[in-house]
């Protein structure tokens, strides 16, 4: 990965004491835990003869595991199933046929009600459950059903992607998961709070963030120049709002798939309130075709498009085309002087995810940090939990 920085002010000498106590902290419990590849392998060879696969869950449980799908397919099927709307179970379950299909059922806790009743909905599918191993309603109905189970570490869903709740999945659409997770090794050991914040991406992309905060940017635009890495915007998200957002600080984040955001957000990116930063995702190389010519016809080439022909555009590869695009973006940026992150990824594969992912735990870490914040709990999050589940009794 490549990062740049564009029109951010480096003011670190004023957040000085704050990254003295950061290098004090231990590495969190994310990158440190080390998970039992071996042992997947070998529990789930039964499970690979699966065509399909429905994974039930929300938040963490299903957010690293989507986006290492839409990046990484590689024919094998997945359905993410993250809400009780009885549409949508049954056009899943009209897709699925049972005998190709495994249904995963993903809940640290075990106790979200949500997800219990979505997998009622599949008792008569062959299910495996991956969740908390000393206690929970979804443990004890593996027990008492008898299904399959697989331990969910005590690591928060939100940085669980190099645990069972996503490399389970993974590895039963057939991805390398120990390339995945070796990627996030190494970028783990770049970022760990020992390493200075001149070394340290996630330190240094945090406290730029941080320091435009509280100048005014209070809210972080992220286009994302990749169909393949869509997906990973809700796991961007969920990492920065509940990790960060607590006690009236931290900032907003919002992202689309670019360049189609420059047809709308854009708009509200540079002609809008002046309270936004960037944070462009880019790749060098999304796929092996990355680099296929574009073809005019010759009868065409004539014809007259903004101040050039269409003859301009012939020779170029699409990949030219997208990255011109993204160029026109970032020179507007320079132009209006707006903050904005740069991260190129080199190309779409296992290792290059992982390290792309465990960097976004990292900066999720030190945003909340930064701004004297738990990293590791939700509070609102859950007071929501215990109304709606009060609200089923009731009825």
């Amino acid at each position: 990965m490549k990062i740049t920085f564009h029109n951010f002010k480096p003011e670190f000498d004023s957040i000085e004491a704050k990254l003295k106590k950061i290098s004090k902290s231990e590495d969190p419990i994310f990158a440190r835990y080390d998970p039992a590849i071996k042992f997947f392998k070998s529990y789930l060879k039964p499970f690979r003869k699966y065509k399909k696969f429905i994974v039930i869950g929300h938040g963490g449980s299903i957010t690293s595991t989507q986006g290492f799908y839409d990046a990484l397919k590689k024919g094998k099927e997945l359905f993410i199933i993250d809400t009780p709307q009885p549409d949508y179970i049954e056009e899943v379950r009209k897709l699925c046929p049972k005998k190709e299909t495994l249904v995963i059922v993903v809940s640290k806790s075990g106790n979200s009600i949500d997800i219990l009743e979505i997998m009622f909905g599949f008792l008569d599918y062959e299910r495996l459950v991956i969740t908390n191993p000393e206690e929970g309603a979804l443990l004890e109905i593996s027990k008492k059903l008898n299904l399959p189970f697989i331990e969910h570490p005590n690591v928060g869903g939100r940085f669980s992607a190099f645990t069972s709740s996503t490399l389970v999945p993974a590895f039963l659409l057939g991805f390398d998961i120990d390339k995945i997770f070796a990627g996030a090794k190494d970028t783990y050991k770049k970022c760990a709070p020992q390493i200075t914040i001149e070394d340290n991406p996630a330190l240094l992309i945090a406290s730029h963030l941080y320091l435009a905060d509280i100048s005014g940017k209070h809210e972080v635009f992220i286009p994302i120049y990749s169909k393949k890495l869509d997906s990973f915007a809700n796991l961007i998200i969920q990492l920065m709002h509940e990790s960060s957002s607590k006690e009236g600080k931290g900032q907003t984040f919002y992202a689309a798939s670019a360049p189609e955001a420059q047809h709308h957000t854009n708009q509200r990116f540079f002609g809008g309130r002046k309270n936004v930063c960037g944070f462009f995702i880019r790749t060098e190389k999304d796929t092996e075709r990355f680099d296929k010519k574009i073809k005019v016809p010759r009868k065409l080439r004539k014809i007259v498009v903004r101040d050039g022909m269409l003859a301009d555009v012939l020779g170029n590869s699409y990949a030219d085309a997208l990255l011109f695009e993204s160029l026109g973006v970032l020179e507007h940026v320079k132009k209006n002087k707006i903050p904005a992150v740069d991260l190129m990824l080199e190309k779409v594969d296992e290792f290059e995810l992982g390290q792309f992912v465990a960097l976004w735990h990292y900066i999720g870490v030190y945003a909340s940090l930064l701004r004297d914040v738990n990293p590791f709990d939700q509070p609102e999050v859950e007071y929501a939990k215990k109304v709606s589940f009060n609200l089923r009794k009731k009825k």
